[in-house]
């Protein structure tokens, strides 16, 4: 009923706010159950997460729903369809096209639609299918032109910087400037999480500017002391970026297949997608890195070999 829409369009547009403050690990009030997706070894398991929305906005979840406040980490069966992929299949199967319908913007409707479609594309890419997930951003994309820029937006950007790494690496960097810029205008600096910093600075890297791609990965490490997650092995997939943007493709090859090997999965989805591109593009390494060193030394060679560009 009405009342419901317009609550259910209240939590939406707290989606923001939320990655800013004491309730940054919450769900935006997206639509639902959702699946975070790790990179892990074969024995990843399923967990399915809750998103009731009362009073106070959207419920505590854990944050791989945050597409980038994010620390703790669950893993997923990759046939996994959470209920998000079904509100854009019903939403295409309904005739929804490019034109934002206002009287639906009045309840928030149209942020359920454009975060359905930029979900599918986080689906598609998930699975490898990098030209349809482009198609579903560029839908996306022409509904969210011209109108203010929030959490559906933030969304997009992230999906969009995952998805374009390798295939469109300026698209990338484009959309890792505008998420900050617009993340900063919004929560400030400081509120900004690691997971956001991180993601932007994968699009940075994509790019292979060293002195923005630095600076990103400088503050997103900050940031990551400030958390009681320590970032990895995720932090290792904006070094992987670069080294593969700047013709290093030996030690990006390395660090993903740090992250392959880790015992911990990577946090979210836009994580896993990016490294999921980098490993198609070079390779996993037949050793394993961390049969002579852990994660954390992986990271600090990473971090050293940034140093002295």
């Amino acid at each position: 009923d009405l009342e419901a829409a317009l609550h259910l369009a209240q939590g939406v547009g707290q989606g923001l706010a939320v990655l800013g403050g004491d309730q940054r690990r919450d769900v935006p009030g997206v639509f639902i159950d959702q699946v975070a997706k790790g990179e892990h070894h074969p024995s990843a398991t399923l967990r399915r997460c809750r998103a009731p929305l009362d009073s106070r906005g959207p419920g505590r979840c854990h944050r791989a729903i945050d597409v980038g406040a994010l620390g703790q980490r669950y893993r997923a069966r990759d046939t996994t369809l959470c209920r998000g992929e079904y509100l854009a299949a019903a939403g295409a199967a309904a005739g929804i096209g490019l034109a934002v319908d206002p009287v639906a913007d009045e309840v928030g409707g149209n942020t359920l639609v454009d975060l359905a479609i930029s979900y599918r594309a986080n689906h598609l890419a998930l699975h490898g299918r990098i030209d349809q997930a482009a198609e579903s951003l560029e839908h996306a994309r022409a509904r969210l032109d011209g109108r203010d820029f929030d959490y559906a937006a933030h969304f997009y950007n992230c999906v969009l910087i995952a998805n374009s790494v390798v295939s469109a690496p300026e698209t990338s960097g484009a959309a890792s400037a505008t998420n900050r810029t617009e993340m900063i205008r919004a929560l400030g600096r400081s509120a900004i999480h690691w997971g956001i910093l991180g993601i932007v600075s994968i699009g940075a890297a994509a790019t292979g500017e060293i002195d923005t791609a630095r600076a990103l990965i400088d503050e997103t490490e900050s940031a990551v002391q400030n958390d009681a997650d320590d970032g990895l092995p995720d932090l290792l997939v904006p070094y992987a970026t670069l080294a593969w943007a700047l013709g290093s493709p030996e030690l990006a090859a390395r660090w993903i297949t740090a992250v392959r090997r880790s015992p911990t999965p990577t946090a979210n989805f836009v994580f896993t997608i990016a490294y999921r591109q980098l490993r198609d593009a070079v390779g996993l390494l037949d050793e394993n890195p961390l049969d002579n060193a852990t994660v954390e030394e992986i990271h600090r060679e990473a971090a050293d070999w940034l140093a002295s560009l």
